[in-house]
């Protein structure tokens, strides 16, 4: 069960990217780092998913690095910045998933490619 649905009520913005990212086509919801390997392997590079985090309002850009990595980026949606974000030495923000995903994967949009859960296709 996802931990961010038990809470009622957000402010509007953080409802709007918890909407923004469920309805991503590579969310997989309530899955582990693990499972998000598994579900990786084998995958070309700069390949990815989206999970939740351990804790309500966390969530994980999980990908595939130089063919053979697995990366797991913790964001969050701020809500005084207004824009998902992301905080490893440098904080890196935007507005949408759309352009969020490639900025902190370090790649053009062109070359990532979702990795799309069965129950989406």
């Amino acid at each position: 069960m996802s931990t961010f649905r038990a809470v009622k009520s957000y402010p509007d913005f953080v409802q709007d990217k918890i909407d923004e990212i469920m309805n991503n086509v590579a969310w997989y919801d309530d899955i582990t780092g693990t499972e998000a390997e598994l579900l990786l392997r084998n995958k070309k590079d700069l390949t990815y998913l989206l999970r939740q985090g351990e804790k309500e309002g966390h969530f994980y850009l999980t990908y595939v690095k130089d063919a053979v990595y697995f990366t797991h980026i913790p964001i969050r949606a701020n809500n005084s910045l207004k824009e998902w974000f992301y905080l490893n030495g440098i904080l890196r923000t935007e507005a949408t998933l759309k352009d969020f995903i490639p900025n902190i994967m370090n790649a053009e949009e062109a070359d990532i490619t979702p990795l799309v859960p069965l129950t989406r296709m």
